[in-house]
């Protein structure tokens, strides 16, 4: 068999089982269960992992179906988030919505045209 041909079966035992060779070579069970036990605390998994780079945690990550639950907000949480936002502080509206950020709390807001109380609204047509 040629050089040429061998390479090209090679390529394409590798692609058909969906691996990529790398330096540190396939993912192991343990390290496989070290990611599903720490996710999503990168940094431990950084630590416990140091022969993988990030990006290769993150990719095993996505190819295991870990990912942060999506919330999805109800109509009742809105209203109470329209009351609360506008005159509470980010210490007693993370307590009434534990499952959001401070950034997802302000984005909702936004996307809902609910402003905290002393901020500016934008003055138009003044130059």
């Amino acid at each position: 068999m040629k050089r040429y041909t061998k390479t090209c079966h090679t390529r394409r035992r590798i692609y058909s089982v969906n691996y990529l060779p790398s330096k540190t070579g396939p993912w192991t069970d343990k390290e496989i269960s070290i990611v599903r036990k720490f996710y999503p605390n990168y940094a431990r998994l950084a630590e416990l992992l140091p022969a993988r780079s990030p990006a290769a945690i993150r990719g095993q990550c996505r190819r295991l179906d870990l990912s942060p639950s999506k919330h999805n907000w109800t109509m009742q949480e809105i209203v109470r988030l329209s009351d609360l936002f506008p005159r509470s502080s980010w210490m007693e509206l993370r307590r009434e919505f534990p499952f959001a950020t401070e950034k997802m709390l302000q984005s909702m807001a936004n996307k809902h045209g609910i402003r905290r109380r002393g901020q500016r609204q934008p003055v138009s047509g003044q130059s």
